[in-house]
């Protein structure tokens, strides 16, 4: 009835077809973290939470609002306490939110790391135009050299250690000074 040219051209447009799906679905969740991507750098204090987590997320993200953002704008988050196979966070454009892996985090550093390199990412990508260039960059280039995850790499690893010290001062973490 059809000949294997009509099979090929139809399997190529399927396999079109399924490639922008693809495309549009993963250009909705903005940054995909993978779990090797997170280095904490050196430092010479190690923390450990007063405070539950929940409440330590939200005090991160308060302290990027204070230091990094803009106060009037605020960003939705969520803890997901069920562990990701390859994520410590995401950050969704469509719903602008900030989701953490808390399980994911096996210290403090970590922890304000992700949250903070969300948040830029939440500040740096607010429209469709901006999503979509980062999905294009993200095609072309590929996740570690992007301009939005270098940019977010440089910011937490710029902020990390004084939104840490804060938060100590605080009392929402207790700071050992480690001795090399």
């Amino acid at each position: 009835m059809f000949n294997a040219e009509f099979y090929i051209i139809l399997l190529v447009l399927l396999s079109i077809l399924l490639g922008g799906v693809v495309f549009i679905f993963r250009s909705k969740d903005v940054h995909q973290s993978p779990l090797p991507a997170i280095t904490v750098p050196v430092s010479n204090h190690t923390f450990k939470s007063k405070i539950s987590k929940p409440k330590l997320v939200q005090a991160i993200v308060d302290w990027c609002i204070l230091h990094i953002g803009d106060k009037h704008d605020q960003p939705n988050v969520q803890i997901s306490y069920h562990p990701h196979r390859k994520k410590y966070g995401c950050y969704l454009i469509d719903k602008k939110l900030i989701r953490i892996y808390i399980k994911n985090h096996k210290s403090v550093e970590t922890l304000a790391l992700t949250i903070i390199h969300e948040f830029v990412h939440y500040i740096e990508i607010k429209s469709d135009k901006e999503s979509k260039n980062y999905a294009r960059l993200q095609q072309v280039l590929g996740y570690e050299t992007n301009p939005y995850e270098r940019s977010a790499n440089l910011i937490a690893a710029q902020h990390y250690q004084q939104c840490l010290m804060d938060l100590s001062a605080k009392g929402y973490l207790s700071s050992e000074l480690q001795l090399k």
